[in-house]
């Protein structure tokens, strides 16, 4: 017989968890109406000519999928460019099953984005989301194929907000806990309200296991490039034309601010368009355009967003006092668009973060230094971080720029051979290309 002390503890637990339980979100209506905008993205690539170290080389061909969804009912579509990328036959399937070909309208190596179109009308439409209104610890909602299966749904919490993985990206990543695997790639995430804030793009995984981070573009960078795309084939970006910094908790005090925030200007670069506006070395850009700077990554992408010759108002801290200056936006160089282009590029390709290599003493790289890798098939191949990249394929790999361009011309499943260095053993590793 149970007393009445055990018989108020299981009532007590009985009632909190059917409260806790209730309290949990339904996703099953929003995913019903959403789904019907995500696809299915297969590709097909023949096998072709390439010179690769000044030979002529056979790369073969092969399949590869992901995900992506609706924009407009006369049938454009966005999904990542490396799903699609180099490939000579894309088929669009949707959640009734009919399927369509597609072609590239663009793409945009920098945000990894890519347009489709299929000849079509009437078809069911995402709805567009804010994502400036999403909070941390929100839940959001994942509809994609990983590792093939259609029409799959996964759900988490927002965990971040404008997460800019590396100075040389233009995406301020939304980081969440959504599971997300090889296939969700293009796919859509979605708040409770069925409405996309952002495009599944990739994970980071340092045990080869799903460590609870994945990354999203907002939607917001997805329609301001898709919208390029469609009427000009290309993206153009702004540019202000400083060198940023960090704000410390020492450069707080010593500037006297309220709190450790913004961006600090270390440098000015001659006849750019913050030379122009008069911005100074020393000076903490606190806000652009009415939007708050938080940290010195948050502000790349915000500019870049932006299009060459609008005016901004950048709010500052110089010696104490808060101004505002009025900067024109220039664009964006290619040398600078380059770094952010193969940042992406080699992120969603081999699933690592890298940089250039420079020997002791030496201006000039050699090889390519792993930062960081992100993805369970390049740390099952052998790939860890503090690697340097010497060669691929029996070619010699010099540099970032250099790994990029043999990358790109290779389509997804490629196996590939990888010269490692590391401490003081080289060895080759097998790679397969995302």
């Amino acid at each position: 017989m149970i007393g009445k002390t055990s018989c108020w503890i299981i009532c007590f637990f009985w009632l909190t968890h059917t409260v806790s339980a209730g309290m949990l979100p339904e996703f099953s209506d929003m995913v019903a109406e959403a789904g019907e905008a995500v696809v299915n993205i297969s590709t097909e690539q023949k096998e072709r000519l390439a010179h690769q170290g000044g030979q002529q080389v056979v790369l073969k061909g092969g399949r590869a999928s992901g995900s992506g969804f609706v924009i407009s009912e006369d049938g454009y579509i966005v999904t990542n460019q490396h799903v699609v990328q180099n490939a000579d036959k894309i088929l669009v399937k949707f959640k009734d099953r009919h399927e369509l070909n597609a072609q590239v309208i663009g793409f945009d190596k920098a945000t990894d984005i890519a347009l489709l179109k299929v000849q079509a009308t009437q078809l069911p439409v995402i709805k567009i989301g804010l994502p400036e209104q999403l909070k941390v610890g929100e839940w959001v909602v994942a509809i994609g194929s990983p590792f093939g299966f259609e029409q799959s749904v996964t759900a988490g919490i927002v965990s971040a907000k404008n997460r800019a993985v590396a100075p040389e990206t233009y995406v301020p990543f939304i980081q969440t806990d959504v599971a997300i695997n090889p296939g969700n790639s293009g796919g859509p995430l979605f708040n409770l309200d069925g409405e996309v804030v952002g495009i599944n793009s990739w994970i980071l995984s340092q045990t080869g296991g799903y460590m609870g981070m994945s990354f999203a573009i907002p939607i917001d960078v997805v329609m301001n490039v898709s919208e390029q795309l469609k009427k000009t084939g290309k993206v153009s970006r702004g540019w202000l034309g400083v060198q940023l910094q960090e704000v410390s908790v020492a450069l707080t005090q010593l500037l006297a601010m309220e709190r450790t925030r913004g961006a600090m200007v270390s440098e000015v670069f001659s006849d750019s368009p913050a030379e122009r506006a008069g911005l100074m070395v020393g000076d903490v850009i606190l806000a652009i355009a009415g939007q708050t700077i938080e940290t010195a990554m948050e502000l790349p992408p915000k500019i870049g967003i932006l299009m060459a010759g609008d005016t901004t108002a950048l709010e500052i801290i110089r010696k104490g006092e808060t101004k505002t200056l009025q900067v024109q936006v220039g664009l964006l160089p290619e040398t600078t668009l380059l770094k952010a282009e193969n940042f992406a590029i080699i992120t969603a390709r081999l699933g690592i973060t890298v940089d250039n290599f420079l020997e002791e003493g030496k201006n000039s790289s050699r090889g390519v230094l792993i930062r960081t890798v992100n993805t369970e098939a390049a740390l099952t191949a052998g790939l860890r971080q503090g690697d340097i990249i010497l060669g691929m394929n029996d070619t010699l790999i010099r540099d970032v720029a250099d790994l990029t361009q043999k990358l790109s011309d290779m389509m997804q499943n490629t196996r590939i051979s990888v010269l490692i260095q590391r401490n003081k053993e080289r060895f080759f590793l097998p790679l397969t290309v995302l």
